[in-house]
């Protein structure tokens, strides 16, 4: 059986990267390496013959001269515009301005652009970045762009991908709505009760540690258990386990660079299924499902929702053990992936925090979030209420793992916190 590690985030792995090493030339010279500035335009001087002294007849001298480039290389074929690619041939009959980047491009020996041309570029930028994504986020939260804090306006990795990042997490909202599950989907199996979900859940839960897989495929599985099992009608009690084992292989195949073989989820179920019920099954969920994988989950959305609210790293650990306690929860596992997110960390902001409660939830949270204080207060204390139930043993033992799993230090031990124990969170758990 494979050794248990923690499983780590994707966002945690770091990479490596070589630097391009100077290759030295037989006759001594260095060679420039892509990163050189010097080296953006190519010529053929470094493959052609030194010249030959002046004693050669003239003959010589003129062929060794029509081999020297009578320029340097030119810049691209077509014109980098602000809105489109014209031909070089066909610029002419536009008339178009050209951008900052054009100009750096095809002068790169002038100076540097002053503030106020960097302004003007940043400026299109941010009108560019408001179609589509903030006008959704504008309509639903009901504040305007310019009157919260830019989150992402001192990103500068390009890994972020702050120029449309907006666009995808309003995508990511409208598209969850489609994924939604009923209130009453187990009343279609009489074999099933919430606390069997439950108790699958939890066991999804730690084979998914035992596996040392990431952070989505445990919620990527979740999700497709319960929407698979809103789809069919009287699935037994015997294969609701078979069920949950192969959405589990289903999300490590699709997240794992390397998922781990079917016998091996074989192995975890003590042999209870052969290898040919699992594929039989994985064919059976990904035919009803579509083959839809990619949907919006609520790991997605704490992660933009963390760095809108800008807290502590042991408060965003805190926030995923709440996520994990509402996936074993049946109630829970029906709110939409974006209010169990904001839901988590309203907890977390009024629990950790000795601010207001007014002040708690910001204009930026609820543009970000699209949810207002108000809308999430049936959720907030329906999930209070489920960890102090976990804490205080009284749920069946249900989500003993998680509880245990978020007390090891590595994460910071949260889940017997005070914070989480203590007289705030009884309050949230007391209102409505």
């Amino acid at each position: 059986m494979p050794q248990i590690r923690i499983a780590k985030d994707r966002d945690q792995n770091e990479m490596v990267e070589k630097k391009p090493t100077r290759k030295t030339q037989t006759d001594g010279t260095k060679r420039k390496v892509l990163s050189d500035l010097n080296n953006r335009q190519l010529t053929n001087n470094a493959f052609r013959k030194p010249e030959k002294k002046s004693t050669e007849n003239s003959k010589e001298k003129k062929q060794i001269s029509s081999l020297q480039p009578k320029k340097a290389v030119s810049f691209p074929k077509e014109l980098i515009t602000s809105d489109i690619l014209i031909p070089r041939d066909d610029r002419s009959k536009h008339t178009v301005s050209r951008t900052l980047l054009e100009r750096l491009l095809l002068n790169p020996r002038k100076q540097l652009p002053t503030a106020n041309s960097k302004s003007r570029f940043l400026a299109l930028q941010n009108v560019r970045n408001k179609e589509p994504g903030l006008d959704f986020l504008e309509k639903k939260s009901g504040h305007s762009f310019e009157e919260i804090k830019n989150i992402d306006a001192k990103d500068k990795d390009t890994a972020r991908v702050s120029q449309y990042v907006n666009d995808i997490y309003a995508y990511l909202m409208q598209l969850e709505n489609s994924f939604i599950i009923q209130p009453n989907f187990l009343d279609k199996h009489p074999d099933l009760t919430p606390n069997m979900r439950a108790i699958l859940a939890e066991w999804i839960n730690e084979v998914h540690v035992e596996f040392n897989l990431t952070t989505e495929v445990y919620f990527l599985a979740i999700s497709i258990l319960d929407r698979y099992t809103q789809k069919i009608n009287n699935i037994p009690r015997r294969s609701y386990q078979l069920i949950g084992t192969t959405a589990l292989f289903i999300a490590s195949k699709y997240e794992e660079i390397y998922p781990h073989k079917v016998a091996e989820f074989v192995y975890i179920t003590d042999d209870a299924y052969t290898t040919q019920q699992i594929i039989t099954m994985e064919f059976e969920i990904l035919k009803s499902l579509d083959f839809r994988l990619n949907i919006p989950l609520s790991i997605h959305f704490i992660r933009r929702f963390f760095k809108a609210a800008n807290i502590s790293k042991t408060q965003y650990i805190a926030c995923r053990y709440l996520l994990e306690i509402a996936t074993v929860d049946f109630e829970l596992s029906t709110k939409l992936p974006s209010e169990i997110a904001a839901a988590t960390l309203y907890i977390i902001l009024y629990i950790y925090n000795t601010r207001k409660q007014n002040d708690i939830w910001t204009p930026t949270l609820e543009f970000y979030t699209t949810y207002k204080a108000d809308d999430l207060q049936s959720t907030v204390s329906k999930l209070a209420k489920v960890v102090l139930s976990a804490v205080e043993d009284d749920y069946d033992s249900t989500m003993q793992f998680v509880i245990k799993k978020y007390a090891k230090s590595v994460y910071d031990s949260v889940s017997t916190s005070e914070e989480l124990t203590g007289g705030k969170i009884q309050e949230l758990a007391m209102k409505n």
